[in-house]
């Protein structure tokens, strides 16, 4: 029984582990309008409009989305989207990321 237990919590690990280093892209709305959607594990949510217009990612701290003005950030929220859908290689990304509060 002992190794059962560590069998399945060594399995839990590992799915945690996997879903926090994978990228991920789908689409969903927000207030009624459809946007792509980009996971990055469970460091950021970002979001770009279908028209490529507006951007921005998930304040976790306010419970709120961020609407994201930098034409270099948009740019690769793009990429970002593109390497998750597999239809860019995997390159560097410099995505704007909510800094935590030192405790």
């Amino acid at each position: 029984k002992t190794a059962e237990k560590y069998r399945i919590i060594l399995e839990a690990f590992k799915i945690e582990y996997d879903y926090a280093n994978s990228i991920e892209t789908y689409q969903d709305k927000i207030d009624a309008t459809t946007y792509d959607f980009l996971r990055l594990g469970r460091t950021a949510l970002y979001y770009q409009s279908l028209d490529l217009k507006t951007y921005g990612y998930w304040n976790n701290e306010t419970r709120s989305w961020v609407e994201v003005e930098s034409s270099n950030a948009k740019a690769n929220i793009r990429k970002g989207i593109k390497i998750a859908k597999k239809h860019q290689n995997v390159d560097f990304l410099n995505l704007p990321f909510l800094k935590q509060k030192d405790n």
